[in-house]
């Protein structure tokens, strides 16, 4: 068929097909409802990625599968298929000539623009919504990479995973990126099962990283203030980032900076240089902190923030890291994180005291 000719013949036939796709979910393998994603699934001339001869918009199940009558003419084609927020995968010359069983491999995330590269357009996307969880104003589903309804920092390690490269990605060609041994395994059809292999390796167990708080228990005097510094120790699990979102009460403490200044950010370690979110946000009464690496994971005892606090009125600043504190390890894992539990007060005195003289009888 000559390139840029789609088949045509009388009419299109209805022709059973089933599709095969791996989803890059590290946190969840199928099957869950996270793989049940919407995506596009188009067939193109050999050869010509403009012209599109049929197209379709399709939901996986959640395996990552797919399986109907698609009206079409039979021939030869080239297949392509995205998701809201991946990179285009490719297949070239699939003969469609009856019931046909198409794997299109493993879908890259990270395009939240939909142009077909993963840069810092889509970077710029995922700091925009960062924190933000489906139903807020801020959300934005293109950046909900791992399909949780809540954009952190797993999001970002898909996107880093998959950034610079660009689409169509042709299955079967040494496309880079990191992908996870069990997306591999996933992505491979099983013979004997007819399809993508039901089973997948359980995700391995990562290793405790504890957060601390220093000073963990102060009484600060009014007016006074105190620096603290939260570290984690990733002695045994190396970290390529994390979030934190510590509460507090504003009419208690105020979050400064090292001159008594109210701050509006807080001061950020060396080891995870890049910088997602960074606020003190009075309103909602929280710090809300999150930094990874595009290099190498980070290990050891690790600084990760310091802050500063003055005490405004007497009684418990009340701090508190929500679960939303997590980790992440280089194989895009959660990492559950073991949280301190601070004990904060302000005092109401100051370091002087009066000392009343007792009058004899």
């Amino acid at each position: 068929m000559p390139a840029g000719i789609c088949p045509t013949q009388t009419t299109a036939v209805p022709v059973p097909i089933n599709l095969q796709v791996a989803l890059q979910r590290p946190n969840a393998p199928p099957p869950d409802p996270a793989w049940a994603v919407p995506v596009t699934f188009a067939l193109y001339p050999p050869g010509d990625a403009n012209t599109i001869c049929h197209q379709w918009e399709l939901t996986l199940d959640q395996n990552g599968r797919w399986s109907g009558l698609l009206d079409l003419f039979t021939g030869i084609y080239d297949a392509r298929l995205r998701n809201l927020h991946t990179l285009r995968n490719v297949k070239r010359n699939v003969a469609i000539l009856g019931p046909s069983t198409i794997n299109m491999g493993t879908l890259r995330e990270g395009d939240a623009n939909a142009d077909n590269t993963v840069n810092i357009l889509d970077f710029a996307l995922l700091r925009g919504a960062y924190f933000q969880d489906e139903g807020m104003p801020g959300f934005d589903p293109r950046t909900d990479f791992d399909e949780n309804n809540t954009v952190n920092i797993l999001d970002f390690g898909l996107l880093r995973s998959s950034y610079f490269m660009e689409g169509d990605i042709e299955i079967g060609s040494s496309a880079t990126g990191v992908e996870l041994s069990w997306m591999a395994e996933a992505s491979s059809p099983d013979a004997s099962a007819g399809g993508l292999r039901a089973s997948v390796s359980a995700l391995a167990t990562t290793a405790a990283v504890t957060l601390t708080l220093t000073p963990l228990q102060t009484d600060l005097a009014l007016a006074a203030s105190a620096e603290f510094i939260i570290r984690v120790d990733a002695s045994a699990q190396p970290l390529l980032g994390l979030d934190i979102e510590l509460y507090y009460r504003p009419a208690i403490v105020t979050v400064v900076n090292a001159a008594g200044a109210p701050a509006t950010s807080i001061t950020a370690g060396a080891a995870f240089p890049v910088i997602l979110q960074n606020r003190v946000d009075t309103a909602n009464r929280r710090i809300v902190f999150s930094a990874a690496s595009f290099d190498q994971p980070a290990s050891g005892l690790i600084e990760v923030a310091r802050f500063h606090l003055r005490g405004e009125s007497p009684g418990p600043a009340e701090l508190n890291f929500s679960s939303r504190t997590l980790g992440m390890d280089a194989s895009y894992r959660r990492v559950a994180l073991t949280l301190p539990s601070p004990s904060i007060t302000v005092g109401g005195v100051s370091d002087y005291r009066a000392f009343f003289p007792v009058m004899a009888k």
